[in-house]
């Protein structure tokens, strides 16, 4: 599909647009602050949202397992660090004790 027709120029469009675009541009400066796991399920359940998921539970919760997944595959797997902050430091604490044997 073409660009036009992808960004809607209504007025609901465009706030949504511009709402979509603030959510990321600030995602970024939140991490610090409240940690990927929150961050990143608040972004992506925001846009979801945003985007006209239907099923805000479902969408939620589907948002925070696969924030989960995706923070776990980052840690073990491609060792990227994430800021020790709330929910974050809980995961570090509880993957290291289950590599560490208990």
């Amino acid at each position: 599909p073409e660009l036009g027709a992808l960004i809607s120029t209504s007025a609901g469009g465009l706030w949504r647009s511009v709402v979509f675009a603030a959510i990321w541009l600030i995602y970024p400066f939140v991490i610090p602050v409240t940690g990927f796991i929150v961050a990143t399920s608040a972004a992506l359940s925001l846009s979801l949202i945003l985007l006209g998921a239907r099923r805000y539970v479902l969408s939620v919760l589907g948002v925070i397992l696969f924030t989960l997944a995706l923070s776990v595959v980052m840690r073990l797997v491609i060792y990227v660090p994430m800021p020790p902050v709330g929910l974050d430091e809980l995961l570090d604490r509880i993957l290291f004790a289950l590599r560490a044997g208990g």
